[in-house]
């Protein structure tokens, strides 16, 4: 568990990437969700209210995952930050509905 904690506590909250860095992981380990998921949510998949995302799966099928609290707030600082990315030179912005933004 500790190294659990140390992993998602790595990256630097000071800069956009490990912001964005600690909500994907913070997602991935709450939720068990899969990497090919994960980078294919979009913002709209995530119901804040009810603390859950909704996921495409295998075969194509809808799922419905808890969200921790822990999880949420690191997504909602994540978006709160996500404007940052727009100054990246290593950020194309060309999906705005995409959840996690990638280089």
């Amino acid at each position: 568990m500790q190294e659990v904690n140390k992993l998602i506590e790595a990256p630097s909250q000071k800069i956009p990437f490990g912001i964005r860095d600690k909500a994907i992981l913070e997602v991935l380990y709450g939720t068990g969700i899969r990497v090919g998921e994960l980078v294919n949510l979009n913002i709209g998949d995530i119901d804040f209210n009810e603390k859950i995302i909704k996921v495409l799966g295998k075969g194509s099928k809808e799922r419905i995952l808890p969200l921790s609290n822990i999880s949420i707030r690191a997504i909602q600082e994540y978006l709160k930050n996500r404007n940052l990315f727009n100054k990246s030179k290593f950020i194309k912005m060309n999906d705005k509905d995409a959840l996690f933004l990638n280089r």
